[in-house]
């Protein structure tokens, strides 16, 4: 009798053991896991939100040195609050590539950057706060400060802000910086091409020079130009009031040029630029004022019936980005045609045409027209960084070609000696019409046709 009840027993603790195995311990395990996976998830919300916000939504009263009244019309360089280096930005621009984000144009220093917030208005109020991502702008020369982007992130969620401002203490309420934010336009663009120049610098007062540029890519079918001034002449000053189709934006940056950073900051005035009209035209030409992207092929007349034949070869196979074009100089210490001795205005592209037979390869001396919005970088000869996969492509010298006119470089005039050269006289297709905008733009200015000032 005692036998069978201990067998029981043994029975009844040998199924209990099983039930727990098979059924109880799994079915708790499971409960576990879901706990511990929404308690990670929830964790892992909290620390994006933390990142992003920085701060839960505060509401402050903007200080008088920011108010809506005071604001200048033109973006300009505006200081950031901070006890070391200078920190300096320029402009803002909603930007929707990769991620949703306000992209603000800057100069930092290149090394030893202190942690920098961004400052979300709304409605005249801060009201979110985030973390700004520090991005350098290629082709520092070795040099104290750069030009830089601080990117603001911004949820899908979050609609976009009015202003932003970048400051180095996250719970500051009175920046020294308000920057509208430019939200590209939704309607169809404005036209086909811009053009970016660096900043004018030196007191640039080639009345002459900058009048044959404008009218000579206005022949070519440019149809706006945005221009930097860090220091202008009179003449020219009165020049670029005549034209409805420039804009002049103030550029004066107190960072020592050449020593402190590379050419007035021209980095971050060439990628403001395109960030400026890459949603209004569809292209955007980067060169200077003694640089001219000229069409070789029989059949082009302009830069429209250019790119239109670029297109055919180029993107059938692959999308490209950006166009580069080989350079090739005209000195100026050569001498000038004598063909056009008699022009009652004298033009460099009609002057001068004796050129290297060099042309340099991509990257050199190259400059480039681009498609603004799959450009990210941009450099003074090439694209840094091209969005979403997009491609490069250099121009064979036989379609288009950069005519650079400018002095020996390196000081001295060995290179008209060392150089081997040829006479091209590509520009003169487009001699009548060109001196003829030249010199009524320059009567209608008051300005001497001779270039006497």
């Amino acid at each position: 009798m005692l036998i069978r009840i201990k067998k029981r027993v043994f029975f009844c603790i040998l199924l209990i053991s099983a039930l727990y195995l098979l059924v109880i311990f799994p079915v708790w395990k499971l409960i576990s896991l879901n706990i511990t996976t929404l308690s990670n998830n929830l964790t892992h919300t909290t620390e994006k939100t933390q990142y992003l916000q920085k701060l839960p939504s505060y509401h402050s009263t903007p200080q008088p040195i920011i108010t809506h009244g005071t604001l200048q019309t033109k973006d300009h360089w505006q200081p950031v609050n901070n006890r070391g280096d200078k920190i300096r930005v320029f402009s803002a621009y909603y930007d929707l590539r990769d991620k949703p984000k306000v992209r603000v144009v800057g100069a930092a220093p290149f090394q030893q950057r202190v942690p920098l917030y961004c400052l979300l208005w709304y409605n005249g109020t801060i009201a979110r706060r985030v973390l700004a991502v520090q991005t350098l702008i290629h082709e520092n020369w070795k040099m104290k400060y750069t030009a830089i982007y601080f990117d603001c992130s911004l949820l899908p969620k979050w609609s976009t802000p009015d202003s932003v401002s970048i400051a180095s203490d996250v719970n500051d309420t009175s920046p020294g910086n308000f920057l509208p934010v430019h939200v590209p336009p939704l309607s169809q663009k404005n036209g086909k091409f811009s053009i970016c120049v660096k900043p004018f610098h030196y007191n640039y007062n080639n009345f002459v020079q900058l009048a044959e540029f404008i009218e000579f890519y206005r022949i070519m079918g440019v149809e706006f130009f945005t221009f930097y001034n860090h220091s202008l002449g009179p003449e020219v000053e009165s020049l670029l009031k005549i034209y409805k189709d420039v804009e002049v934006l103030p550029w004066q940056l107190d960072i020592e040029s050449q020593k402190e950073i590379r050419t007035e900051n021209m980095f971050a005035a060439l990628n403001d630029c395109i960030l400026r009209n890459r949603n209004l035209y569809e292209y955007q030409v980067i060169v200077d004022v003694d640089e001219y992207i000229i069409p070789h092929h029989d059949q082009d007349k302009n830069l429209v019936d250019l790119m239109n034949r670029l297109k055919q070869p180029y993107e059938e196979s692959f999308y490209v980005g950006v166009y580069c074009f080989k350079n090739a100089f005209f000195y100026l210490e050569w001498p000038d045609d004598a063909t056009v001795s008699k022009l009652p205005v004298q033009l460099l592209t009609q002057l001068k045409t004796t050129r290297t037979k060099k042309t340099w390869p991509r990257d050199h001396r190259s400059k480039c027209i681009v498609r603004g919005t799959d450009v990210t970088i941009m450099g003074n000869h090439q694209a840094w960084v091209i969005s979403n996969g997009k491609r490069s492509s250099i121009v064979p010298s036989e379609v288009a070609l950069l005519h650079h006119y400018r002095v020996c470089e390196y000081g001295g005039h060995d290179c008209i000696n060392s150089a081997e050269s040829q006479t091209d006289r590509t520009a003169h297709f487009w001699q009548a019409e060109l001196v003829d905008r030249v010199t009524k733009i320059l009567i209608a200015s008051h300005l001497s046709v001779s270039g006497d000032n």
